[in-house]
């Protein structure tokens, strides 16, 4: 497997997934999510091209599965120290290909790019209504750590 950044004729295949992706958000929260046109992902994905930290995973010359990382320094403040840590904004694995370990690939490359920069931190959100991601993330080495709290407060 080959693990590489992400140009401009992996685009149509990264927007798939990432359109599949959101239609697992919008089935768990509709009244959040926006279905997600093929259109807007290669938008979207557009903007990122070319970073570093756009990567995409190889098998036999198709693109299987897409990382999006980037580092974030956070400035001191009176409670806080300066921070330095990667964020892990998209993963994702063509639906057929999941389970053959080309999510594990794709971590093990952002951290091993992150070791090389001097960062020690990776953190990334996975919602709650997602235990098959969350499950994947625990087996990869990560740990929850806080938590996001909702509250809807209805109209009077």
């Amino acid at each position: 497997m080959l693990i590489r950044v992400a140009n401009k004729d992996d685009l149509s295949i990264i927007a798939g997934l990432l359109v599949e992706t959101q239609k697992a958000h919008v089935a768990a929260y509709p009244m959040r999510y926006i279905p997600l046109s093929l259109c807007d992902a290669k938008l979207s994905l557009l903007e990122r091209l070319d970073s570093p930290g756009f990567i995409v995973a190889e098998l036999d010359s198709c693109v299987v599965g897409y990382a999006v990382y980037n580092i974030v320094v956070t400035e001191q403040t009176t409670i806080l120290r300066v921070r330095q840590y990667c964020y892990l904004q998209q993963i994702g694995v063509d639906v057929q290909k999941r389970g053959s370990g080309i999510g594990h690939v794709l971590i093990e490359h952002v951290k091993n790019e992150c070791h090389k920069q001097g960062v020690n931190d990776i953190e990334l959100d996975v919602w709650a209504f997602n235990a098959g991601g969350q499950k994947f993330f625990e087996k990869s080495g990560f740990e929850p750590y806080g938590f996001k709290l909702n509250a809807c407060i209805s109209s009077q």
